[in-house]
């Protein structure tokens, strides 16, 4: 197995081979070393997409692309302003705030890091905001984008673990928002020693009008959780829903998008889509050569010889995790190493959920560490900033991310509370 990890290493970094295809690559070797009939190779392909829940990854996909293209994420931002530009360093707070609130549209980390970076990062210069501040204040509050629901990265894992999505989507609200909060708590530290200025003063009369102005977009995100964790409706029809409240509430409400314009938005969407699609339909592969070999029973079992405690063992998964983070995008890690990690999980006692949500906050880890780095590369990209000074700017928010992680390893509560709550426990 090692063999075929530092293959697929070598074509990612050496030949800079797409991710796709350098899984495909090494999938189709372990087939041919495994001795497993190559006629079933395109056979695991397409299995790895029969199900009804990918569904919901496409359409999640070209909701947040619709709302990123229309004029929802500006009334958003305002609508945070209101809330919590009174603050030392207002508008660093109305960013992690917008994030947690087009968190809820767009399932996507990047996403969010392009459509409220290109709004903020400017403005936010404009008011006196040192611009390595902005980029990785911006960068961080984005990556709440996989944590609170809807997220890919959970329809993925839900998918390859076979975990209750609505179970896994109500987990990610406590520690998201917890995210958000502390944030915003290191945000307000820099805010006070630089001096950085309030945006606005707070009045109620002022948030809600702007909520007046914000509520279709925000029904957007209610409907997703009332409707799925609810049990009104499954994931896929959520995300079907949403779809087409997002095209009603940029092209008919808010007009920052013209119907002629929704075409382009689909074709990019799709385009999305299928990079992930494709990425699960190979990574399908590898997993089953994986487990048909019994390579994560036995590494499961060659962890658990070391005599280690479940803590120690939890520890050893968080590093390995964060250092594939650093070689790995998230959607290929969560495909590729989740199956691995499974059964030493479920030795350990460890509820699916929670390491789910464990595994997220690793994969936030990864976006914001170079090379990869995908979100702060692609808000370095947004901001025409190198991302040597943005990460050395990050040094803070990153420590408070490791201790975060740390904590939602160490206390389970966090994670399966509200979803214990809710459907009870398992």
């Amino acid at each position: 197995m090692a063999g075929f990890f530092i293959l697929l290493i070598i074509l990612l970094i050496l030949f800079a081979l797409p991710i796709a295809l350098s899984l495909g690559m090494v999938g189709l070797l372990s087939y041919i070393v495994g001795g497993h009939n190559l006629i079933n190779f395109h056979g695991q392909m397409t299995d790895g997409l029969v199900s009804f829940v990918i569904l919901a990854v496409p359409l999640f996909i070209l909701t947040g692309e619709i709302l990123a293209s229309g004029a929802v994420a500006k009334r958003m931002i305002d609508f945070a302003s209101a809330l919590v530009g009174w603050m030392a360093g207002g508008l660093a707070h109305a960013n992690i705030v917008t994030s947690m609130l087009f968190a809820n549209v767009s399932g996507s980390a990047v996403a969010d890091a392009a459509s409220v970076g290109s709004i903020l990062i400017p403005e936010m210069e404009k008011r006196g905001f040192s611009k390595d501040f902005s980029v990785v204040v911006t960068a961080y509050s984005a990556s709440i984008g996989i944590l609170i629901p809807p997220s890919i990265g959970m329809i993925l894992y839900a998918v390859v673990s076979d975990v209750s999505i609505a179970r896994l989507f109500a987990a990610g609200y406590l520690p998201g928002v917890g995210y958000g909060v502390c944030l915003m708590a290191v945000s307000y530290v820099i805010a006070k020693k630089r001096a950085y200025p309030t945006h606005e003063p707070f009045a109620v009369r002022n948030v809600v009008h702007r909520f007046n102005r914000t509520w279709i977009a925000l029904l957007i995100p209610a409907t997703i959780i009332f409707g799925i964790v609810g049990g009104a409706f499954t994931p896929t029809e959520a995300a079907a829903i949403t779809t087409a409240l997002a095209i009603v509430a940029a092209t008919l409400v808010y007009r920052g998008m013209r119907i002629r314009d929704l075409p382009r938005s689909f074709i990019i969407g799709a385009r999305r889509a299928a990079n992930v699609l494709l990425l699960l339909s190979i990574s399908s592969v590898f997993s089953h050569y994986l487990i048909t070999e019994g390579i994560p029973q036995a590494m499961a079992e060659t962890i658990m010889s070391w005599g280690l405690t479940s803590w120690q063992v939890t520890f050893v998964i968080i590093t390995f995790l964060v250092i594939s983070g650093i070689f790995l995008h998230g959607a290929p890690m969560i495909l590729m190493l989740v199956p691995i990690f499974l059964p030493l999980v479920d030795q350990i006692g460890m509820d699916r959920v929670h390491f789910g949500l464990l595994f997220i906050f690793c994969v936030v880890i990864g976006e914001q560490t170079p090379p990869v780095a995908s979100v702060l590369l692609t808000t370095c990209g947004v901001a025409n900033f190198p991302i040597t000074r943005a990460w050395t700017a990050s040094i803070p928010f990153f420590i408070m991310l490791l201790c975060y992680t740390l904590l939602i390893a160490y206390v389970p509560a966090i994670t399966l509370s509200l979803p214990d709550l809710i459907f009870g426990k398992t």
